[in-house]
């Protein structure tokens, strides 16, 4: 026996449609129910939104299934896998039980993308405080229906350009990114990521292919070459990209204050290799008879 969601009934499996091959998973509706159409309530096409009610923040979102997309939603989010870490950790913080996840409208498949971005104008989800978005412009797959990508590039670039026109959003931006690289847990994580993404040598492969791509227009290669000789026709511009390699440096031995004007300099005069002097004055290495340290000039 298995129970029908549309007639609410306990039936006999043979009444329920087998999905894909004999091993495949039964309809959730009997053959009767689904003769006369009661799974496209199931089915409904539109917008949603889900409300934190202790914070009033929204996430929006659009689907032919929505109800199906409430449950993937609530699947990954009890997993502590969604795509949204804002909506991630305020699931985490008060619970399944503060959310509501509510259709907001219903309408064709043709038109998903531009009512989805017009609910997301509407209530501003993209903002931090106001909502769990993450991205401004609604950009989804549809069965190939999607928005143009010209159009969305056009879109984003502008939007992305307006932002950060404020010396404040710039100034703000810059703070967040290097407090956020600074943690050491952060920076672990980083770390960890890109280990683990470049171990693959299918991303190896992309990368590399990617590359080859940019590299092989002549259109890009002029514009790298111009901004090369521009940045690089300055000579303070050249003489700082020189101190920033760590063999040019000035470094100075702590036990005695003499100061040279490079670590092979120091090398060469003391017999200490290049390695321990450079990891010394970073810090990373400690020696019995010397201690070194970078000449920051003032």
């Amino acid at each position: 026996m298995k129970f029908c969601k549309g007639c609410q009934q306990y039936k006999e499996v043979s009444e329920f449609y087998k999905r894909g091959n004999e091993n495949g998973k039964l309809a959730r509706y009997c053959d009767s129910c689904r003769k006369s159409g009661q799974d496209a309530k199931d089915k409904i096409c539109g917008i949603y939104m889900i409300l934190n009610e202790v914070t009033w923040k929204v996430y929006i979102g659009s689907s032919r299934q929505i109800n199906k997309r409430f449950k993937q939603h609530k699947r990954n989010l009890r997993g502590n896998t969604h795509h949204s870490p804002k909506l991630q950790n305020s699931w985490n913080k008060y619970g399944e039980n503060t959310f509501i996840f509510d259709i907001l409208e219903e309408c064709s498949p043709d038109d998903l993308v531009k009512s989805e971005q017009s609910h997301i104008d509407i209530f501003t989800s993209y903002d931090n405080d106001f909502g769990f978005n993450i991205q401004r412009v609604a950009y989804k797959h549809y069965d190939n229906l999607l928005l143009d990508p010209i159009e969305y590039s056009a879109r984003r670039s502008a939007q992305v350009k307006k932002r950060y026109e404020s010396e404040e959003e710039r100034r703000k931006t810059g703070e967040a990114t290097r407090l956020g690289q600074s943690d050491p847990e952060v920076k672990k994580k980083l770390s960890e990521n890109g280990k683990k993404r470049w171990a693959r040598e299918e991303e190896k492969q992309k990368q590399c292919e990617r590359m080859k791509a940019f590299c092989s227009t002549d259109e890009n290669r002029k514009r790298a070459s111009e901004h090369m000789i521009k940045q690089y026709s300055d000579p303070a511009v050249r003489q700082a990209q020189k101190m920033r390699i760590p063999h040019r440096k000035r470094v100075q031995l702590a036990e005695t204050g003499q100061i040279f004007e490079s670590i092979n300099e120091a090398s060469k005069i003391l017999g200490v290799s290049v390695v321990t002097i450079r990891d010394g004055a970073n810090g990373k290495r400690k020696t019995k008879n010397f201690t070194f340290r970078w000449v920051v000039d003032e």
